[in-house]
């Protein structure tokens, strides 16, 4: 979808238009949208940590649209899924939640997509994305080509990621694949977390 003079998302509630918005669903529109389009461009999940000091971006604004998720490997034991960049990060945590794929609780209720929550390697309550990412896929605006980084090459650090330095930036998060147990592994360490909890309680994801 290409159209003009589109509000740009941001948590603040700014309103900016850019002079031109795209929202790709696929590999081959980003591709199709970025021959042509006019610089400088903005690439944008929900914009929580976005703040427009003007009311207009002249340039071209992308917002990833991929929310498919798809099940790659279930084993009984983990499940391995690949979620699109686009997918609301919080609404993953809850669809891991409801199928019993322990891993991604403690992350609940951040803000913004699952290809923002790569690049910032989000946080909270003693777990971070790292911990369960397997690999990120993305698209390199400068090559224009695909490339995958496993874990080890995303560079992670806290809340920092390779994608996140002068030489990274130019990949755009199109999918990103976790491993997720189906066994109850509830992370408990944080802070005063486990003084809420009675002695002996039974804890479960329901």
């Amino acid at each position: 979808m290409i159209s003009y003079n589109h509000p740009v998302p941001n948590t603040f509630g700014i309103g900016c238009l850019a002079a031109r918005y795209v929202e790709f669903a696929s590999v081959e529109e980003l591709e199709q949208s970025l021959a042509g389009a006019a610089e400088p461009f903005l690439f944008v999940g929900e914009g929580s940590n976005l703040l427009f000091t003007g009311d207009r971006f002249e340039g071209t604004v992308f917002h990833n649209g991929m929310r498919d998720i798809e099940i790659l490997q279930d084993d009984g034991d983990y499940v391995v899924v690949k979620v699109g960049g686009g997918y609301i990060w919080d609404e993953f945590v809850s669809c891991a939640v409801a199928n019993g794929w322990h891993g991604a609780e403690n992350l609940s209720l951040i803000p913004g997509q699952v290809g923002s929550a790569a690049v910032q390697n989000i946080g909270a309550y003693g777990a971070e994305v790292k911990d369960i990412l397997v690999s990120v896929e993305t698209f390199d605006i400068r090559s224009r080509q695909l490339r995958v980084f496993d874990n080890a090459g995303c560079g992670f650090g806290y809340r920092r990621s390779f994608f996140k330095t002068p030489e990274g930036s130019g990949n755009i998060v199109l999918s990103v694949t976790f491993s997720l147990s189906r066994k109850s592994a509830f992370n408990l360490e944080y802070g005063n977390l486990r003084q809420f909890l009675p002695a002996g309680a039974d804890i479960s994801l329901s």
